[in-house]
């Protein structure tokens, strides 16, 4: 995220968040107020998973607060060398889909193990389109092969949802 000049958050944010990332500062009543980060959608073992950030700015701003970013702050950042790897990339699209899909809610469409058809169709198509742009060695290659990643995420999201939802059914 690199936005020429300074800004403040407007609410309703959307789907899509306007400020993320591990270089921030909260006033320590703000979590008096809105609560504190949540646990369950941040890293956990060797899963990169993100949004415990945009997460607590949405709940934030929805309740009144301020949010802005500038960027005159600098901040040096070491990072590790595996995170300048394609797989780190892929892994982190996986990941982090995956991790996101479980706070939806269940699909009420037609579903197979879970996962909507309409989400297992969108794969297999962008699979093809993922392998032809490889073979034809475009330059966008990767950015499909990133979103591919996504989507396989969002199947396996829906199907360890469905999973969870059964055991806990069978558990009742």
């Amino acid at each position: 995220m690199d936005y020429e000049e300074s800004r403040l958050l407007t609410s309703p944010l959307g789907s899509w968040p306007q400020i993320w990332g591990g270089n921030m500062a909260f006033r320590r009543e703000l979590f008096d107020r809105v609560g504190l980060f949540d646990p369950a959608r941040g890293m956990r073992g060797n899963k990169f998973v993100r949004g415990e950030e945009v997460d607590l700015i949405r709940r934030a701003v929805e309740q009144g607060a301020r949010a802005a970013y500038d960027p005159s702050i600098t901040v040096f950042h070491r990072i590790n060398r595996n995170r300048l790897k394609r797989r780190y990339f892929l892994k982190i699209e996986f990941d982090d889909t995956e991790n996101e899909t479980r706070f939806l809610t269940a699909p009420t469409e037609q579903t197979f193990c879970g996962v909507p058809l309409w989400a297992c169709r969108q794969l297999a198509t962008e699979f093809w389109k993922c392998v032809g742009y490889m073979l034809l060695g475009r330059d966008d290659a990767f950015k499909q092969q990133l979103h591919w990643f996504s989507l396989l995420g969002r199947v396996s999201g829906y199907a360890k949802a469905w999973q969870n939802r059964r055991a806990t059914k069978a558990g009742s």
